[in-house]
């Protein structure tokens, strides 16, 4: 009787065992996806109000830097198409330096009324949140 209820017992926690694997171990990433023209994993600049044209300038490289895109006027959109990183956007216009935050999936819009706005960096980053 101990022999069958230590199989019966050894059974059932490799039976709990799989259930698990099955769990954690068979869930697959949530799929990526473009938004507009900009591919999955990259962060896309358009000079345009929308993001379904063709962009100027992609970024898919995670740095503890800005990256500086060509120099372009209003209106600029940005794209961020990753889906567990944050980027950071540097911009001037009016004369000062901003900096926006844009969590996965997030796009900007950058045309400030009467200013000039132009971006000036873009910096991917690991975390998901701002």
């Amino acid at each position: 009787m101990k022999n069958l209820r230590r199989r019966l017992t050894s059974a059932a926690a490799a039976g709990v065992m799989a259930a698990a694997a099955l769990v954690f171990g068979g869930a697959q990433p949530a799929a990526a996806d473009q938004i507009g023209t900009c591919p999955y994993p990259y962060v896309c600049l358009y000079n345009s109000t929308t993001y379904t044209g063709n962009y100027y300038a992609a970024y898919r490289v995670v740095t503890d830097y800005y990256q500086v895109p060509p120099s372009r006027r209003q209106p600029i959109t940005v794209v961020n198409t990753r889906n567990d990183d944050i980027v950071w956007v540097r911009y001037v216009a009016f004369g000062n330096q901003f900096t926006t935050c844009l969590t996965p999936g997030a796009r900007l819009y950058v045309n400030p009324a009467g200013g000039n706005a132009t971006v000036t960096g873009i910096m991917i980053r690991t975390p998901s949140t701002c």
